[in-house]
């Protein structure tokens, strides 16, 4: 039985086989406005974004079969595309605020 909570879960392609990422983690920190000193490090100053994500087959399950078939080109593809989807959603949240 798979315990593990998902963010959310995006429709994508894995090595060309239509699949789901299961989103179980996403940190966005944007560039700090003031002192690069108030800073811990250099990411808090810069800003940043990370996510962390599992391959999913379709109907949602866990796919470790599919995840043996990715590339390092084609993991490092889906994570632009999840940050890129999570970058539309901040700026459509900012400019449309809560409904």
């Amino acid at each position: 039985m798979n315990t593990t909570s998902y963010i959310d879960r995006v429709e994508i392609r894995a090595a060309g086989i239509p699949a789901l990422a299961g989103i179980t983690a996403y940190d966005y920190q944007p560039p700090f406005r003031g002192s690069p000193y108030l800073c811990a490090c250099s990411d808090d100053y810069y800003g940043h974004d990370e996510i962390e994500w599992e391959i999913l087959d379709r109907r949602g399950r866990p796919a470790p079969w599919l995840e043996r078939k990715l590339s390092k080109a084609d993991r490092e593809e889906i994570t632009r595309e999840l940050l890129e989807r999570a970058a539309i959603a901040r700026r459509a949240e900012r400019e449309w605020g809560d409904l």
